[in-house]
């Protein structure tokens, strides 16, 4: 099984299906989707594209979250790339960011995207949408290279509040 966020190209032709949350193959101003020629590529070789609109369970005890949304404010992408919707270009926000959560004996396991949405967005996501667990750990990407000294112990201090171990 393969989960895929935004705009990152690899050689994909081997699989058989990639988890995509929707708006990842939005159509992009300032930026080439290279999304959209890889779907339709890889479509043509049979492989299948499972888009995901919300959370969803994927097997025993493994979610997948679909798009994550951001009440919190953890801004952590770019802000140089537009969406094309019907009406104006709006701030490509990644909304297609997703992860997935592993329920474990010792607790929920976050596997993050590319963290986009943010890390306590993300897990507040999950509390709600599926399972209360207290967080063991927590993997991947969370882009917070460039936040501050305020914003990195907000994020610790809810962190420990997930009960994050690892």
């Amino acid at each position: 099984m393969i989960l895929r966020n935004h705009l990152k190209q690899k050689n994909s032709k081997a699989l058989s299906r990639i988890h995509i949350a929707e708006g990842i193959i939005s159509k992009r101003v300032n930026a080439e989707n290279d999304m959209l020629i890889l779907k339709d590529s890889l479509e043509s070789d049979g492989v299948i594209f499972i888009i995901h609109k919300q959370q969803e369970v994927l097997f025993l005890r493994v979610w997948v979250t679909g798009p994550i949304p951001r009440l919190r404010n953890e801004r952590n992408w770019s802000g140089n790339s537009q969406i094309e919707p019907p009406n104006e270009p709006i701030e490509d926000r990644i909304s297609e960011d997703q992860a997935m959560a592993i329920n474990t004996a010792k607790g929920m396991v976050l596997i993050s995207g590319c963290g986009h949405a943010g890390i306590i967005n993300t897990l507040e996501y999950i509390k709600v949408h599926i399972n209360e667990a207290k967080l063991y750990a927590a993997i991947k990407g969370f882009h917070i290279v460039k936040a501050n000294d305020t914003h990195l112990k907000w994020t610790g201090e809810k962190l420990k509040a997930f009960g994050l171990k690892k």
